[in-house]
């Protein structure tokens, strides 16, 4: 017979493979992995001036290189308030399954350039100063829009965002018609290896530039700032460009609808 330590001893040696056995099954996380691609991080240089106003605009391009795709879906609207509703993230696992995540709100934008739902805080867009040439230096204005109906625009990344994870979406599966599902069927995301576009010109895509300084600027953009979004990464999250703000004119015109009294280029 085997001593009762013999048998301990055999137990564990089974307990320690079975252990081993259920990480070995243990299914992967399929997450997302946001990047914003800096050759999109543009800055439109013809702007249009009112009273007390310049408006600095830009576009930006956030792009997907995770091993799972961003997918938003919609709980039901929030209390009283038709036009808000749960942001829910849909994590797919490799064998099949998935995990759900409340990560923030959904905003029906009645814009006219938008008139669909958003998630919100999804970008950040600052303009800060520039320290000795190279280092970063304080906030000067912050971005009023964050919002944006996220869809696929295209399937090439790349500028910044490498090292694809997953495999390439083949096709597209977000488009804006997501956005215009009332909850709880809204869905909307970027997929593996796809990136969005918010271009010049769509409603909130600009900042006033009014009284800031001639001079040199980061603009800065943030993909997933409040860190709500799960991810593989957040290191990859920030682009910044260099953009010059050049005064042409000392006075603004009331009403004025030409040409903005700056200059505003890389």
């Amino acid at each position: 017979m085997k001593s009762i330590s013999g048998r301990m001893a055999m137990i564990g040696s089974l307990i320690c493979l079975g252990a081993e056995s259920l990480i070995a099954q243990a299914p992967d996380t399929l997450y997302p992995n946001l990047c914003p691609r800096t050759c999109n991080l543009e800055v439109h240089a013809n702007q249009y001036v009112h009273p007390d106003t310049v408006w600095f605009w830009y576009e930006n391009g956030p792009a997907n290189i995770g091993k799972g795709e961003l997918r938003i879906l919609s709980g039901d609207t929030l209390g009283t308030n038709p036009q808000t509703a749960k942001a829910i993230q849909r994590i797919s696992l490799d064998n099949g399954d998935s995990i759900y995540d409340t990560i923030g709100t959904l905003v029906f934008d009645d814009a006219l350039s938008h008139d669909h739902w958003h998630f919100e805080d999804f970008v950040q867009y600052r303009l800060l100063t520039v320290v000795n040439d190279t280092a970063v230096g304080d906030s000067v204005i912050v971005s009023p829009k964050s919002g944006f109906c996220l869809v696929d625009f295209h399937d090439s990344i790349a500028c910044g965002c490498d090292g694809l994870e997953g495999s390439k979406a083949p096709d597209r599966v977000f488009t804006t018609t997501g956005c215009l599902v009332e909850p709880p069927g809204l869905f909307m995301g970027i997929s593996v290896g796809w990136y969005d576009l918010y271009g010049f010109g769509i409603e909130g895509q600009a900042m006033n530039i009014a009284g800031v300084a001639n001079g040199v600027y980061w603009l800065e953009s943030t993909v997933n700032a409040n860190g709500n979004v799960r991810e593989t990464s957040t290191a990859n999250n920030v682009a910044m460009i260099k953009v010059n703000i050049i005064s042409t004119k000392d006075s603004y015109e009331a009403n004025n609808s030409g040409s903005s009294p700056f200059r505003v280029g890389k």
